[in-house]
């Protein structure tokens, strides 16, 4: 996101647009203290994710405006080399959310509409990558007219998945 980082209450934003880094957040104890469990061992790449929007479900964040961290990425990583978790494990979270918040479905509809709309495309692009063009098609139809990514990801599916990564790259959009 552009401008300062969210502050306050942030969990519908953080639902939405999610860009928390694990060695940059700070907790206190008693936000802690009031979780059943902090890591949720069901999760294997987004056990952070879950952690933190639960904690911003029920408190106010704020942050520092320094850089607290550098974050190194590199393809040998279990975050790279583990993405196809993503999108099952961001639609268990989503279940686990219904569970733990009364009117959750209700409540947060319209970011709901965007996280799954999301978890279509990280489908549809692991489809193409094993060469299920059509598939990934199916998944991207619905949203493509919502979301221009989408819309670029269904007329290069006609390709292989290597003509849509070197057309990203090129517009310096990778996902």
């Amino acid at each position: 996101t552009r401008g300062d980082p969210p502050r306050g209450a942030v969990f519908r934003r953080l639902l939405k647009r999610y860009n928390l880094s694990l060695e940059t957040v700070v907790i206190r104890r008693k936000a802690l203290e009031g979780l059943d469990q902090p890591f949720d061992p069901d999760f294997e790449v987004i056990e952070e994710k879950d952690l933190f929007l639960r904690i911003a479900h029920d408190w106010k964040l704020d942050y520092v405006d320094a850089p607290l961290a550098m974050w190194r990425v590199h393809d040998g990583s279990w975050t790279w080399q583990r993405q196809d978790l993503f999108p099952e494990e961001t639609e268990r979270m989503l279940d686990k959310f219904t569970g733990l918040y009364a009117n959750f479905e209700q409540d947060f509809a319209g970011e709901l509409r965007f996280v799954r709309a999301n978890v279509s495309y990280q489908y549809a692009m692991a489809d193409w990558k094993r060469g299920e063009r059509r598939q990934a098609r199916r998944r991207l139809r619905p949203d493509m007219l919502r979301n221009k990514r989408s819309l670029l990801a269904y007329f290069l599916s006609f390709f292989p998945y290597g003509v849509y990564r070197r057309a990203l790259s090129r517009f310096r959009v990778l996902p």
